[in-house]
């Protein structure tokens, strides 16, 4: 009992070696010395393990000991390894129930905990673009923007949170919740977790279409008379600062849009004052890199369409390091 947790890491990379280890370490009695062990050793193998027998017993295992750390193993799990399946089955281990229909699998989202919901979130972006519709229409029916008074406002936030996971997980099949995604990101009165999932998911669909829509909003607000939605191109110049660098590439409207703000904003540093004192900021700096070199040294004043990609964004209406109001 003493070397298990050793032999749990050692064995990464030995998927029937892995399952065996695991196996034994499960079976025995844990003291509170070796929890914590046995705890990173387990989780160490969720995330790095070679094959998805190993990573699936060692989810078994340590949500037996730990469910809240195999959460968070789950979730970096899946974000290296992608599913292959894995979500699916330990569903059903853990639920007893195989294959349940797309709608009832959404239907348990709001009533269950973080480690079933993950899990469900999972499987349902396994699932692919056959349950995009059906989960698309479960985010479209909440509110926007959300009630943040209202008794359920965190349960809803967690559901929605869920939803776009799963949404994410399915990739460019979710490309029609796009819309959706993008009114989730701009709700003043969402949590701040369920805005960073909408992020999340928009990059995760990672089409050039997909960066044209958001880039084609950008543009339309750097072009309005009224210049109030400062922060609202912060959250779509981050968006599109994430997105892969193939869309970028591929986008007919970034090119415009970054112009089109650069007429609007300039660049530099621009001051302000607040309580008798004056503050600096950054408006907006940003860097389009031909896609052939990506040094971060290389900066491409005028790109030529179908070269560019998006390397660096920002958009801080805040202090800067150094400026009068840190001093």
């Amino acid at each position: 009992m003493e070397n298990l947790p050793d032999d749990v890491r050692h064995h990464c990379d030995d998927g029937p070696a892995s399952v065996a280890a695991v196996r034994e370490l499960a079976s025995g009695d844990l003291d509170e010395t070796r929890h914590e062990t046995a705890v990173d050793a387990l989780a160490d193998l969720i995330v790095n393990g070679a094959g998805p027998a190993a990573r699936e017993s060692a989810v078994i295992a340590l949500a037996e000991i730990d469910q809240d750390k195999a959460t968070t193993a789950l979730y970096r799990m899946f974000d290296r390894h992608g599913g292959h399946g894995s979500a699916g089955r330990l569903l059903a281990y853990f639920t007893g129930e195989d294959e349940s229909p797309t709608e009832e699998l959404i239907a348990s989202l709001p009533g269950i905990g973080n480690f079933l919901g993950a899990l469900t979130s999972a499987a349902l972006g396994e699932r692919g673009a056959a349950a995009v519709p059906a989960v698309h229409a479960a985010l479209r029916a909440f509110p926007f923007p959300s009630r943040h008074g209202a008794d359920h406002w965190f349960r809803d936030e967690s559901t929605k949170y869920r939803l776009m996971y799963a949404l994410g997980r399915a990739g460019a099949a979710a490309a029609p919740a796009t819309p959706t995604l993008l009114a989730v990101l701009e709700d003043e009165e969402i949590y701040r977790d369920t805005r960073h999932q909408a992020k999340v998911t928009l990059q995760a669909i990672g089409l050039p279409e997909t960066a044209d829509t958001i880039a084609a909003e950008i543009r339309r607000r750097a072009d309005l008379a009224v210049h109030d939605e400062d922060d609202g191109f912060s959250l779509l110049l981050d968006v599109l600062l994430g997105m892969p660098p193939s869309a970028l590439a591929a986008s007919r409207e970034v090119g415009p849009a970054l112009e089109a703000v650069r007429r609007r904003f300039g660049d530099g540093i621009r001051t302000y004052e607040e309580d008798g004192e004056l503050r600096e900021y950054t408006v907006f700096g940003i860097r389009l890199h031909r896609r052939e070199d990506h040094r971060a040294d290389q900066e491409v004043s005028s790109p030529r369409m179908g070269e560019a990609t998006v390397s660096s964004a920002i958009f801080w209406k805040s202090p800067v390091p150094g400026s009068s109001a840190d001093r």
